[in-house]
Protein backbone atom coordinates (compact mmCIF):
# COMPACT_ATOMS: atom_id res chain seq x y z
CA UNK A 1 0.00 0.00 0.00
CA UNK A 2 1.15 3.31 -1.31
CA UNK A 3 0.92 6.23 1.21
CA UNK A 4 3.17 9.78 1.65
CA UNK A 5 6.40 7.74 2.57
CA UNK A 6 6.56 5.88 -0.43
CA UNK A 7 7.38 8.90 -2.61
CA UNK A 8 9.84 11.80 -2.87
CA UNK A 9 9.07 14.99 -1.52
CA UNK A 10 8.85 16.30 -5.16
CA UNK A 11 7.05 13.59 -5.82
CA UNK A 12 4.21 13.75 -2.97
CA UNK A 13 4.17 17.80 -3.95
CA UNK A 14 3.13 16.46 -7.44
CA UNK A 15 0.39 14.51 -5.86
CA UNK A 16 -0.83 16.96 -3.85
CA UNK A 17 -1.34 19.85 -6.37
CA UNK A 18 -2.68 17.21 -8.99
CA UNK A 19 -6.39 18.09 -7.31
CA UNK A 20 -6.09 21.74 -7.99
CA UNK A 21 -4.69 21.49 -11.02
CA UNK A 22 -7.07 19.31 -12.50
CA UNK A 23 -10.01 21.57 -10.78
CA UNK A 24 -8.20 25.20 -11.67
CA UNK A 25 -7.80 23.93 -15.36
CA UNK A 26 -11.37 23.00 -15.67
CA UNK A 27 -12.75 26.52 -13.66
CA UNK A 28 -10.83 28.69 -15.94
CA UNK A 29 -12.50 27.54 -19.15
CA UNK A 30 -14.43 30.81 -19.03
CA UNK A 31 -11.56 32.39 -17.61
CA UNK A 32 -12.16 32.41 -14.35
CA UNK A 33 -13.15 30.36 -11.27
CA UNK A 34 -16.28 31.20 -9.63
CA UNK A 35 -17.66 30.59 -6.19
CA UNK A 36 -19.50 27.44 -7.00
CA UNK A 37 -16.90 25.65 -9.06
CA UNK A 38 -14.01 26.73 -5.93
CA UNK A 39 -16.91 25.40 -3.52
CA UNK A 40 -17.21 22.42 -5.51
CA UNK A 41 -13.13 21.88 -5.43
CA UNK A 42 -13.25 22.51 -1.62
CA UNK A 43 -16.51 19.91 -1.37
CA UNK A 44 -14.85 17.21 -3.19
CA UNK A 45 -10.97 17.61 -1.08
CA UNK A 46 -13.43 17.74 1.98
CA UNK A 47 -15.27 14.29 1.54
CA UNK A 48 -11.61 12.64 0.86
CA UNK A 49 -12.75 10.58 3.71
CA UNK A 50 -15.08 8.90 2.08
CA UNK A 51 -12.61 7.08 -0.53
CA UNK A 52 -12.41 3.39 0.27
CA UNK A 53 -8.55 4.00 -1.42
CA UNK A 54 -6.19 5.30 1.34
CA UNK A 55 -3.79 6.74 -1.39
CA UNK A 56 -6.79 8.65 -2.52
CA UNK A 57 -8.13 10.04 1.31
CA UNK A 58 -4.03 10.79 1.89
CA UNK A 59 -3.51 12.92 -1.24
CA UNK A 60 -7.00 14.78 -1.21
CA UNK A 61 -7.10 15.46 2.90
CA UNK A 62 -3.81 17.17 2.81
CA UNK A 63 -5.01 19.15 -0.70
CA UNK A 64 -7.58 20.21 1.66
CA UNK A 65 -5.76 20.86 4.50
CA UNK A 66 -2.67 22.55 2.86
CA UNK A 67 -5.31 24.49 0.17
CA UNK A 68 -4.48 28.06 0.66
CA UNK A 69 -0.29 27.20 0.80
CA UNK A 70 -0.97 24.83 -2.18
CA UNK A 71 -2.75 27.24 -4.49
CA UNK A 72 -0.07 30.10 -3.49
CA UNK A 73 2.77 27.16 -4.29
CA UNK A 74 1.23 26.22 -7.74
CA UNK A 75 1.03 29.84 -8.67
CA UNK A 76 4.43 29.49 -8.77
CA UNK A 77 5.02 26.01 -9.72
CA UNK A 78 6.52 26.43 -14.33
CA UNK A 79 4.60 23.63 -14.91
CA UNK A 80 1.19 23.95 -17.48
CA UNK A 81 -1.82 22.19 -16.03
CA UNK A 82 -1.35 19.48 -18.63
CA UNK A 83 2.54 19.08 -17.35
CA UNK A 84 1.42 18.27 -14.03
CA UNK A 85 -0.90 16.15 -14.49
CA UNK A 86 1.36 14.09 -16.82
CA UNK A 87 3.93 14.35 -13.69
CA UNK A 88 1.33 13.29 -11.37
CA UNK A 89 0.18 10.15 -14.00
CA UNK A 90 4.01 9.08 -14.04
CA UNK A 91 4.51 9.32 -10.71
CA UNK A 92 1.00 6.87 -10.53
CA UNK A 93 2.28 4.69 -12.80
CA UNK A 94 5.89 3.86 -11.41
CA UNK A 95 5.11 4.36 -7.41
CA UNK A 96 2.12 3.25 -6.70
CA UNK A 97 -0.06 -0.17 -7.12
CA UNK A 98 -2.55 -0.04 -10.68
CA UNK A 99 -5.16 -0.40 -8.34
CA UNK A 100 -4.33 2.69 -6.92
CA UNK A 101 -3.13 4.69 -9.71
CA UNK A 102 -6.25 4.51 -11.79
CA UNK A 103 -8.17 5.08 -8.08
CA UNK A 104 -6.50 8.39 -7.83
CA UNK A 105 -6.44 9.39 -11.33
CA UNK A 106 -10.46 8.75 -11.77
CA UNK A 107 -10.81 10.66 -8.55
CA UNK A 108 -9.05 13.72 -9.95
CA UNK A 109 -11.04 13.36 -13.25
CA UNK A 110 -14.37 13.01 -10.89
CA UNK A 111 -12.91 16.56 -9.47
CA UNK A 112 -12.78 18.18 -12.69
CA UNK A 113 -16.01 17.12 -13.91
CA UNK A 114 -17.78 18.21 -10.70
CA UNK A 115 -16.18 21.69 -11.22
CA UNK A 116 -17.71 21.69 -14.51
CA UNK A 117 -21.28 20.65 -13.42
CA UNK A 118 -21.45 23.27 -10.77
CA UNK A 119 -20.27 26.56 -13.25
CA UNK A 120 -23.57 25.67 -15.01
CA UNK A 121 -27.07 27.09 -14.00
CA UNK A 122 -28.78 24.20 -13.48
CA UNK A 123 -25.54 22.54 -11.80
CA UNK A 124 -25.40 19.99 -14.61
CA UNK A 125 -24.84 21.68 -17.86
CA UNK A 126 -21.00 21.72 -19.14
CA UNK A 127 -19.98 24.13 -21.57
CA UNK A 128 -18.44 22.33 -25.00
CA UNK A 129 -15.25 24.56 -23.51
CA UNK A 130 -14.85 22.44 -19.94
CA UNK A 131 -15.56 18.98 -21.91
CA UNK A 132 -12.13 19.82 -23.84
CA UNK A 133 -10.60 20.66 -21.32
CA UNK A 134 -12.05 17.25 -19.11
CA UNK A 135 -10.61 15.90 -22.44
CA UNK A 136 -7.26 17.48 -21.94
CA UNK A 137 -7.33 16.49 -18.19
CA UNK A 138 -8.44 12.70 -19.05
CA UNK A 139 -5.50 12.19 -21.47
CA UNK A 140 -2.95 13.91 -19.21
CA UNK A 141 -3.60 10.84 -16.39
CA UNK A 142 -4.13 8.82 -19.38
CA UNK A 143 -7.82 7.92 -18.94
CA UNK A 144 -10.05 6.81 -21.48
CA UNK A 145 -12.19 10.02 -22.55
CA UNK A 146 -15.65 7.25 -22.30
CA UNK A 147 -14.99 7.52 -18.18
CA UNK A 148 -15.65 11.22 -17.95
CA UNK A 149 -19.50 11.80 -17.94
CA UNK A 150 -21.06 8.88 -16.26
CA UNK A 151 -23.86 9.09 -14.33
CA UNK A 152 -24.11 11.10 -11.38
CA UNK A 153 -24.51 9.40 -7.98
CA UNK A 154 -26.88 11.07 -5.84
CA UNK A 155 -24.74 12.57 -2.73
CA UNK A 156 -27.41 13.57 -0.35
Amino acid sequence: MSDQSTFTDQEWETLTFAPLWAADFVGRADEDVDRREAAATLRDLSRAYLSQEPLVREVFEEAGARFADLMARLERDPRTYEQGLEDAREVLDSKASAEEGKALKRQLLGIGVHVARSSGASGESVSEEEKERLATVAAALGISPDQIFRPQRNRD
